[in-house]
């Protein structure tokens, strides 16, 4: 049976087929040709053109807040997908993949059918927490409890996973994407400069998060007093160079990430006192591409007073723990068709 393993998020998608023997990974959007209402192309090819469309193309992004958004598009973006990762024969590949541990029976059905109709008969389920824990390392058989946290492009989540399943959980929808789009309302509303998303990413990635949880200061030693930015003026359509106070786009980060430290509290508060006693020397593991900002561990370390890790392979752990989960799982209940 040729296997593929998917890890479908909100900005980035990875894959691995036991036919391919290669991971892939490409960012979560599609350009869809608004003449035939179709999927034309997904990936780089369509993230090439972000931006940049005009007349009858436009893109769109098929997952929000790490669920589907939109059905057509999310169907059109899994056949390429499969195209694109060589799968030979639809019907005879089995898709094993992971959804939030806050996902309910209306999602799974959802994403059924989404996959059904992208020509996947055989669809495995993981709830995501539990994959990431066993993609860092963690064994399904450890008694202890074990805290994984993950900040995506559109959902933060937090749970302790125990036995192999989730005993807590909490999750709050903000992301990388909604740090981007308030670095734009902010330059629009403030200064009157219009930049793209992908301008705000970058200057998301150069600030990171170098402040301190207590002061809400920079911490010492931080030199960086201002940050240049060329972009459009909003009000002349032209563009216009400026340099702003970096510490000005820094507490608009702060505020974001405010509410995914917040997360993390409310899923210890759920958590029971034995189970606690074990996180408290073992930490919390983090994933997912906000959390790679520079700073971001130190900022969770010192909100909640716990070790925090960071898997070695941070874009491949989710699958690893898929592949792992069903290994360790052997022949009970292999799959549930679509």
């Amino acid at each position: 049976m040729k296997e593929l393993i998917l890890d479908i998020g909100t900005t980035t998608t990875s894959v691995y087929g036991n036919y391919i023997k290669a991971f892939l990974k490409i960012p979560t959007v599609a350009a869809v040709d608004i003449r035939k209402d179709e999927v034309v192309a997904i990936g780089n090819d369509a993230w090439s053109i972000l931006g940049r469309t005009q007349g009858y193309f436009r893109c769109v992004y098929p997952l929000r807040r790490g669920m589907i958004d939109d059905c057509e598009v999310a169907t059109g973006f899994l056949r390429l997908l499969l195209k694109k990762v060589g799968t030979p024969k639809i019907g005879s590949v089995r898709v094993s993949m992971c959804l939030p541990a806050v996902a309910n029976k209306t999602t799974y059905d959802m994403v059924r059918k989404v996959l059904s109709k992208g020509g996947v008969k055989k669809v495995r389920f993981v709830k995501r927490p539990v994959a990431m824990a066993l993609g860092v390392g963690i064994s399904r058989t450890e008694i202890g409890g074990r805290m994984v946290m993950e900040i995506g492009g559109g959902l933060s989540e937090a749970a302790v996973v125990c036995l192999g399943e989730v005993a807590s959980a909490s999750s709050v929808e903000v992301g990388g994407q909604d740090i981007d789009m308030a670095i734009c309302n902010y330059l629009r509303d403030r200064y009157e400069l219009v930049i793209p998303v992908k301008t705000a990413e970058q200057l998301k990635i150069a600030l990171g998060t170098d402040f301190s949880v207590q002061q809400s200061s920079f911490r010492q030693g931080d030199n960086r007093s201002n940050i240049r930015i060329s972009a459009r003026d909003s009000v002349w359509g032209r563009p216009r160079v400026i340099d702003i106070p970096a510490k000005e786009l820094l507490e608009i980060c702060q505020d974001k990430l405010s509410q995914t430290l917040q997360t993390a509290h409310k899923c210890l508060l759920e958590t029971s006192e034995e189970l606690l006693e074990d996180i408290s020397l073992t930490g919390i593991w983090i994933g997912g591409g906000t959390a790679l900002l520079k700073g971001f561990p130190e900022l969770l370390a010192e909100s909640t007073s716990l070790p925090v890790h960071m898997p070695v392979v941070s874009s491949e752990y989710v699958l690893a723990g898929i592949m792992r989960y069903w290994r360790m799982k052997g022949a009970r209940k292999l799959y549930a068709h679509a």
